[in-house]
């Protein structure tokens, strides 16, 4: 999978546009286990496509979705099954991860699969 990134200045002055990029891995178990590295990617991409949303986190300065679960012994993926076939999405953290209060995501979780308890070290 490629995950790269171009400064702000460089994306905007050329007048481009972001888009991301991911492989299919069809390995049961695997890191990147179907959907599960694109869920992750397109997450991150959204919530920051330029690459520089800075967080207040000593483990990391931009606005990662994704990466602080994927640490988890799933690797952050829970399945989903629609019309037959199984796909592994990776759950993501919410911005009260990042310090904003956690009553601005739904029910005060930090992640979708509430399956984060803690906020990001440094806040």
């Amino acid at each position: 999978m490629l995950h790269w990134r171009l400064s702000q200045r460089e994306w905007r002055s050329a007048g481009r546009s972001t888009y991301a990029h991911a492989t299919y891995v069809d390995s049961p178990g695997a890191f990147s286990e179907n959907v599960s590295a694109l869920s992750h990617e397109v997450g991150e991409w959204m919530d920051d496509p330029f690459v520089d949303n800075a967080v207040n986190c000593t483990d990391n300065g931009i606005l990662e979705v994704g990466d602080p679960l994927e640490g988890l012994s799933n690797y952050g993926t829970y399945p989903y099954t629609y019309n037959g076939f199984t796909y592994n999405l990776q759950s993501l953290v919410f911005i009260g991860y990042f310090g904003a209060p956690k009553t601005t995501s739904v029910h005060s979780w930090l992640a979708f699969q509430n399956d984060e308890a803690k906020v990001c070290p440094g806040q």
